[in-house]
């Protein structure tokens, strides 16, 4: 969550209240580190590059913004925590229903047995698996093990499963706790992020936004098929957020 923040703050920010704010600049942060991610995953991938050349590099990449920010943007960090503590003090009972709104979300897709689209949750899983232990990217079959013949060019734009595979070669997850655990919390807070800032667009009413984004959560509990599943939910949006949503 600190790293997305770190990269947010890399980006102009305007000077209203609301754009100061973290939540604002978490989620410039999050579709600003996936967008440099892809990129760099994409070359990395091309020229057929380990893949801990990718981690060394990207979290090389990390370290110096890490460092860019204490040293050149450490006032507006400031300030926009400061914003943001006195956002909450005065509204503790709606963060409160928030949070509550965001941990049923986070439970009800990690607890859920329903294992919809079991394919190609495999696909990713396996992907992460492979790469991790061949230490490439992309170069083998996630199902059988075979190395392919060449790159499949309809996966070399899909850069969640090369991210998985980092952070699990990075920090030694397990790719299953990775993908149906860490990367679920992630999402589940960002997609909320997005939905608040959507909605205190229309209102600066506390009870509109909160009854909107629990009506936003219902609707996303309820909006998958039987023979779908919750997960559905973390394996859409990686899709997106390598594709059209950072470039917007």
């Amino acid at each position: 969550m600190a790293t997305y923040l770190a990269f947010g703050l890399l980006l102009p920010i305007s000077n209203t209240q609301n754009h100061f704010r973290l939540c604002v600049i978490f989620v410039k942060g999050f579709f600003l580190y996936y967008l440099l991610f892809g990129i760099l995953s994409l070359i990395m991938t091309l020229i057929l590059a380990p893949l801990r050349y990718l981690s060394i590099t990207w979290f090389g990449c990390i370290l110096l913004t890490y460092l860019f920010i204490l040293v050149f943007k450490n006032k507006i960090l400031r300030s926009a925590i400061k914003v943001s503590i006195n956002k909450i003090y005065h509204n503790k009972l709606a963060i409160f229903f928030l949070f509550t709104i965001i941990l049923s979300q986070v439970l009800y897709i990690v607890l859920d047995g329903n294992e919809g689209l079991v394919w190609d949750n495999l696909y990713y899983i396996g992907e992460t698996t492979t790469n991790i232990f061949t230490d490439t990217i992309k170069q083998y079959d996630p199902y059988s093990g075979d190395k392919l013949n060449w790159l499949l060019a309809k996966n070399l734009f899909v850069a969640y499963g090369t991210h998985s595979s980092v952070m699990c070669q990075t920090f030694s997850l397990a790719p299953l706790v990775e993908y149906y655990i860490t990367m679920t919390i992630v999402i589940v807070i960002i997609s909320n992020a997005v939905s608040f800032i959507v909605f205190e667009l229309y209102t600066h009413k506390k009870s509109n936004i909160i009854l909107g984004m629990a009506l936003s959560s219902w609707t996303l509990f309820w909006s998958f098929g039987y023979l779908s599943s919750p997960q559905n939910y973390v394996w859409s949006i990686p899709n997106a957020k390598f594709s059209v949503f950072p470039f917007v």
